[in-house]
């Protein structure tokens, strides 16, 4: 049997890790009803999520005048931007995910960069900058790459863990005076 529980009663139940939930049966003319045992219930509002009722925006990175990630923006390797985000707390885990593709939009295993942060104070206020090794974008040369993070709540709270929308650009590493990247 399934109840349908109208939105607006649980909203102003509120929501945390232990709402307490019981349902009462009753039949038309019988005069004797049965209440189900009280069960905990775990109730969690999209707005105290990470990134709030949008969810979470890709990271970003940094890239030429006409979107490009190239060599001359990214000498030492690709930085990739998590910017503060709606419901960002100290301790959240941010687990960063890099993956490469060729120009036929093949993966490129060995150019995948997984690395996981726990926020502090700083990264609270300004976000977090992750370094994406330079082998890795060598290793794509000319392609694409795709970036995006999964942000893990502070044990104890009432969030769910969070993924980021996928930001996907165009990757040219070949400096002028080269003719080849490194070979796959």
């Amino acid at each position: 049997m399934i109840i349908p529980i109208d939105n607006e009663l649980m909203k102003l139940q509120g929501t945390g890790e232990a709402i307490p939930v019981s349902f009462t049966v009753t039949r038309t003319g019988n005069p004797n009803s049965i209440t189900s045992p009280t069960q905990p219930v775990t109730v969690r509002s999209r707005e105290e999520q990470p990134g709030g009722e949008n969810g979470l925006t890709g990271p970003t990175f940094n890239l030429t005048s006409n979107g490009v990630l190239g060599p001359n923006e990214n000498p030492d390797g690709a930085d990739v931007k998590v910017s503060p985000y709606v419901n960002i707390a100290e301790g959240q885990k941010i687990t960063f995910t890099f993956k490469g593709f060729d120009d036929f939009n093949n993966p490129i295993e060995a150019a995948t960069y997984v690395t996981t942060r726990k926020l502090d104070e700083v990264d609270v206020v300004q976000g977090h900058v992750f370094k994406v090794p330079q082998i890795n974008t060598l290793l794509i040369c000319t392609g694409f790459a795709e970036a995006s993070y999964t942000v893990d709540p502070v044990e104890g709270s009432n969030q769910s863990p969070a993924n980021s929308t996928v930001t996907r650009v165009i990757v040219h590493m070949l400096k002028p005076t080269d003719f080849t990247c490194l070979s796959r």
